[in-house]
Order: structure tokens, then sequence, then C-alpha cells
């Protein structure tokens, strides 16, 4: 359940990040943002 937990505040911390960037754009960042997230869901699937 905490695992859950946390996965969901990691995705909702993500999506909020993009979200609030979107309006100036930074490839390097959304990039980098990205790879973030899918290393922690990997982390947190193992």
């Amino acid at each position: 359940l905490r695992t859950t937990t946390t996965k969901t505040l990691f995705i909702r911390k993500g999506f909020y990040t993009l979200t609030r960037s979107s309006s100036t754009v930074d490839p390097v960042m959304l990039k980098s943002n990205h790879t973030l997230v899918s290393r922690a869901h990997i982390l947190l699937i193992l």
C-alpha cells in the first residue's frame, strides 16, 4: 500500500511538473524529468 502511494505521488509530481513547465517548454528539462520519472517507476517495480 505504501509503495502504491509513493508511486502515485511520483506520477502526480511528474505530471504537475510537466503541466507547469508546459508554458515555458525546455526540451532538456522535459527529457531529464521524463527519465527521472521512468527510472523511479522502474525502481518501484523492481
